[in-house]
């Protein structure tokens, strides 16, 4: 059988982004573990699984990150327990169980554990809203809390209201120093320039009027002009506005509006409409898919004016 299981007891396996167990109301199930998603295609880099009132959009934002960055909502549950099973360094696990694997580090909102193989180290974590330390498996039969399964360290989050959760699996080689994120995302495009007026923050390698900087918080490729801003569109409807805009993974997208150019007065749009497809905060959570936000109760507007700002996520 594939399936994980859905006690401590029957837990044979556990991988990653798995719906451990859910609560809506008092009532507790763990019906999601073994559950057959709906799957829906996500932009280029990602899927959309959806059942039981789960939603949870998964993607790769890039290969070179060593990151699977989900954005779960819940319209059913007030409350989701995911389980990860970590494995940094699987062949060294294989040969020599865990007697590699560091103990598992909770730093604010992020649980981390490390496998050392001679002088190569890996380290996988998860970050979410809320880390369960609290977490157990079995009672009495593991001397390391959940670790009970064979060449896995299991760690659960927890998710709260409606959502979205951002909930991020990443790999790396077990370094806390910090790196500049736009420098990473220069080597995507340019992994052995280091011209800075090719790669500088403030060059524009393409000519398309956009710095490196800004191409970087825009998610958009600074080696090719064809890429950019997004494309804002607006559509009028009675007292209604629709405006509709790609998004990428890892940014955050703001919504603000005005009556007059030439008055100004931009606020962000509050005045949602809810609904299918629609989405229902603002800011928007980037997730390569293309995201529809409407202004309702607009009654005697003959015009209305839209800019969508962008930000790295946090």
């Amino acid at each position: 059988t594939e399936d994980e299981g859905v006690t401590n007891e029957t837990a044979y396996r556990t991988s990653g982004f798995k719906d451990w167990y859910s609560l809506t109301g008092s009532t507790g199930s763990s019906a999601g573990v073994n559950t057959a998603y709906t799957v829906t295609a996500a932009g280029a880099s990602g899927w959309t699984f959806s059942a039981g009132g789960v939603s949870k959009t998964i993607t790769l934002p890039s290969a070179a990150d060593g990151e699977l960055r989900a954005s779960y909502t819940l319209s059913g549950p007030s409350k989701l327990f995911v389980r990860f099973g970590l494995s940094p360094n699987l062949l060294d696990l294989m040969m020599r169980g865990h007697e590699g694997l560091t103990s598992e580090v909770i730093e604010g909102t992020r649980a981390s554990v490390a496998n050392a193989s001679g002088s190569e180290v890996i380290r996988a974590w998860v970050e979410a809203p809320q880390i369960n330390s609290a977490a157990v498996d079995t009672a009495a039969v593991t001397t390391v809390q959940r670790r009970n399964q064979a060449q896995t360290h299991q760690v659960e989050v927890e998710l709260t209201g409606a959502g979205p959760h951002l909930v991020t699996l990443g790999f790396d080689g077990g370094s806390d120093t910090p790196t500049d994120p736009f420098v990473e995302y220069m080597d995507d495009f340019f992994p052995d320039e280091t011209d800075p007026s090719i790669v500088g923050p403030e060059a524009d390698p393409d000519n398309d009027g956009l710095t490196n900087r800004q191409e970087h918080i825009l998610g958009s490729n600074p080696d090719d002009a064809s890429s950019g801003r997004p494309r804002v569109t607006a559509t009028h409807d009675g007292d209604t506005f629709r405006i509709e805009f790609p998004t990428v993974s890892g940014r955050t997208y703001r919504v603000i509006g005005c009556d007059s150019l030439s008055s100004g007065g931009w606020t962000e749009v509050t005045n949602l409409q809810q609904g299918p497809g629609l989405s229902s905060s603002n800011p928007v959570i980037g997730d390569d898919s293309t995201k529809v936000v409407v202004e309702h109760g607009l009654d005697g507007k003959n015009a209305r004016f839209y800019q969508v700002e962008v930000e790295l996520a946090p």
